[in-house]
């Protein structure tokens, strides 16, 4: 298995230690955080399984489909504005400090889902 998928597991263990002792900035970015280490692993296990995985062999389409995430993912934002269906709670205070935790919080939930299905989709 690549080493990335080692550094995912530990991304996802030390992320989930870390929100037990309450360290505030791992409480606030635990989302994507833990969802970064699950794409590393689950990327690197795809790759061992099937030889084949977002971030080692279609690196370039990875890099490309983040920020269109991000913008589909504001879609959702901008009818929600209006319709109120969700909120977020717990947000850092700073502009800079909750645009970062938005960009990459929206720009891990479809290469989870993608990562996911790859990995599940031959046993079905």
């Amino acid at each position: 298995m690549p080493f990335y998928g080692y550094l995912g597991i530990f991304i996802i263990l030390i992320a989930e230690v870390l929100l037990f002792l309450k360290v505030k900035i791992v409480g606030i970015y635990f989302t994507p955080i833990v969802w970064t280490g699950y794409i590393l692993f689950i990327d690197a296990l795809n790759f061992k399984l099937y030889k084949t995985s977002l971030i080692k062999t279609r690196t370039v389409e990875f890099l490309i489909m983040l920020p269109w995430l991000v913008i589909c993912w504001l879609i959702f934002e901008a009818y929600n504005f209006h319709l109120k269906n969700w909120y977020y709670i717990g947000l850092p205070e700073s502009a800079l400090a909750r645009t970062v935790g938005y960009v990459w919080s929206f720009a891990t939930i479809f290469p989870a889902i993608l990562e996911t299905n790859q990995l599940i989709k031959p046993i079905f």
